[in-house]
């Protein structure tokens, strides 16, 4: 399934910036996430930096300690 997504071209694609890794390891230490929950992090400073606020995922509770990212469940996210 990931090679089917990263394959399609009516799928936009974002990639980390040059900044991203410096913004995610002062954003790490601000909000004190380190570990495996820092590659969240990172991934929602991506998102920040394509101007991608909402994020639809399983691990509501890691990405609920981010306060620029909009965490949704599958289930909320249909009903939007």
């Amino acid at each position: 399934m990931a090679g089917l997504l990263y394959r399609s071209r009516r799928l936009k694609k974002i990639y980390p910036l040059r900044g991203t890794v410096a913004r995610a390891l002062r954003e790490g230490r601000a909000l004190g996430i380190a570990g495996p929950a820092w590659y969240d992090l990172f991934l929602a400073c991506t998102m920040r930096d394509h101007g991608v606020a909402l994020i639809v995922t399983e691990n509501l509770r890691d990405f609920r300690r981010i306060p620029f990212v909009q965490p949704r469940s599958l289930a909320q996210a249909s009903s939007l």
